[in-house]
């Protein structure tokens, strides 16, 4: 489970260090964009129920400022049911970890939110997509985020600075 943390965190500064990508500028339209969103999310399918807590960090724009990227890493619960027998390896609560790529694209402050990568739990790595509208103020403030995703329907509240 170390190696893809590992991994992930190994190319967070050549993705900080990328300036010539031809789809993102570094343009002065990014020094009004907030550095860091953190919030809290929780969501269910009835059977599958997860709370997460948020931090994601900003990447770069699209030249128009409508497409951000964010990488995003998470940390929680998620449960999962077995209908009251105890027999499943997920009925008990155990911690798991995130890494994702968001995409946050619209305007002013109503987003479409789309969050895809992996999730870690009980040594095992599973794929994670989230998708969903976001209001958020790009330069900070409160954030308010309603999802549907692999891990269930349901609604995040944060702030970003």
């Amino acid at each position: 489970m170390r190696c893809p943390l590992l991994f992930l965190f190994s190319l967070v500064p050549l993705i900080f260090h990328a300036k010539e990508d031809v789809l993102f500028s570094d343009e002065t339209n990014n020094s009004k964009i907030a550095n860091l969103n953190v919030y809290v999310d929780g969501g269910t399918f009835g059977l599958i129920n997860s709370l997460f807590i948020n931090v994601e960090t900003y990447v770069a724009s699209s030249k128009s400022n409508k497409l951000n990227v964010y990488l995003r890493g998470s940390y929680g619960h998620v449960i999962f049911f077995s209908g009251g027998s105890g027999t499943s390896s997920f009925v008990n609560n155990t911690k798991t970890g995130v890494g994702a790529i968001t995409l946050l694209t619209g305007k002013k402050n109503h987003h479409f939110d789309s969050s895809s990568g992996i999730f870690f739990r009980d040594g095992s790595i599973l794929p994670f997509l989230d998708l969903g509208y976001r209001f958020q103020k790009l330069n900070g403030g409160v954030i308010f985020r309603g999802k549907i995703g692999f891990l269930g329907v349901g609604l995040g509240i944060g702030y970003s600075f």
